[in-house]
């Protein structure tokens, strides 16, 4: 642990003179990126309640977006970030907390991890390609867990293996896919319009996940033809938003196409991808949200065989998941010149069956009622 690591990790001990209050919860979103994601679903689900006080952790450069009413803001690195991490009751994170973090023996930590049904490999399947201070932080992190979520088969092999998990896990699905499967698709893509002032009739979503090695162009896909084609196939106007992962470097520099709208700093991914027409992404766990959501999901790929060798390698082969795999532009024009989109979606049935994947879409009530009875035994 280095040195400003040790002092935050003094600052909490400091706050832990202070009582746990029961009606407290601290929840974190990717190091502060935004209310979002698991968290914010089991967050809002919580409020329904009126029965908690909620601090949702924010980064600097993220200090100013805005909350829900009944949501308090804590910036990391402020004694009052320290003082909700040491008194609050219940912890919810997406992510692995730094290892700084000291929880109390009365505290409850639940895990949401970010993804469920998911491609790359993670953890302590892939080990040796992780940083000293990720894997300090894992373990750390490891030691305090209470509760996993699982919504998959798939999923619930990872948190025993890829977590060495052997602690509860709850098979309710992922909260931030509620809303995605109960959304009114129709309700959902009107408002992403007027949110984002798009005039289009369809939408075009394109999510890949980051790369360490940058050796090749992993984000070439020309979305200008894909588009096009598009649009002289089904006489309709497309219009094309981009989100990339935290992690990717230079963002958008290399996205190839001329006119999209980017919607990194939308407030609401899952409404996003509920409103889309077409997602397209590669390794990234966002192509099973959207065959949650039901919609045509294709997977652009140049680059599996170094992806595997250098980077975190794969639980699935491409070939073997339930969408069209490409290689190129040109293959995914040829397939929508071919009139094949209508049946993208055929396989999805099978593979719900085959990974148990739960589709009830009520997870973050039952995560909430279960921290309702963790902080006030009911």
């Amino acid at each position: 642990m280095n040195y400003k690591d040790t002092i935050k990790k003094a600052a909490i001990k400091s706050f832990q003179l202070l009582p746990v209050r029961n009606n407290t919860v601290f929840c974190h979103n990717f190091y502060g990126n935004g209310f979002d994601e698991n968290p914010r679903y089991i967050a809002e689900e919580l409020l329904k309640t009126n029965s908690f006080k909620i601090y949702w952790a924010l980064s600097r450069e993220n200090a100013s977006l805005p909350l829900p009413e009944g949501i308090e803001r804590v910036i990391i690195g402020t004694p009052k970030y320290f003082r909700a991490i040491a008194t609050s009751k219940v912890w919810i994170s997406n992510v692995r907390l730094p290892e700084y973090f000291t929880k109390r023996k009365n505290q409850f930590y639940v895990q949401t991890w970010h993804g469920d049904l998911g491609l790359k490999k993670i953890e302590y399947d892939v080990l040796d390609k992780l940083s000293e201070s990720y894997v300090r932080n894992m373990k750390n992190d490891d030691k305090m867990i209470n509760l996993m979520l699982s919504g998959s088969k798939h999923f619930t092999n990872v948190c025993r293996n890829a977590f060495k998990y052997n602690g509860e896990i709850l098979k309710c699905g992922c909260p931030k896919n509620d809303n995605i499967i109960n959304a009114d698709k129709a309700k959902a893509k009107k408002q992403v319009k007027k949110d984002l002032g798009i005039k289009e009739d369809n939408i075009l979503l394109y999510m890949p996940t980051f790369r360490t090695d940058y050796s090749t162009d992993p984000y070439n896909i020309d979305l200008d033809k894909v588009k096009k084609s598009l649009e002289k196939n089904t006489g309709k106007s497309w219009k094309v938003l981009c989100k990339m992962h935290p992690n990717v470097q230079n963002k958008h520099k290399n996205i190839n196409c001329t006119d999209y709208i980017s919607i990194d700093k939308y407030n609401n991914t899952q409404q996003a991808i509920a409103a889309c027409d077409i997602l397209i992404s590669d390794y990234s766990s966002v192509l099973f949200d959207a065959m949650l959501a039901n919609k045509t999901v294709l997977v652009y790929a140049n680059d599996e065989e170094l992806y595997r060798k250098n980077e975190r390698g794969l639980y699935f082969n491409l070939s073997d998941l339930p969408f069209p795999y490409f290689k190129s532009s040109a293959e995914i024009v040829r397939y929508i010149n071919q009139d094949k989109l209508k049946h993208a979606k055929d396989n999805y049935r099978q593979f719900f069956k085959e990974q148990d994947v739960n589709t009830e879409g009520n997870a973050s009530k039952i995560v909430a009622d279960y921290i309702s009875k963790i902080c006030f035994n009911k």
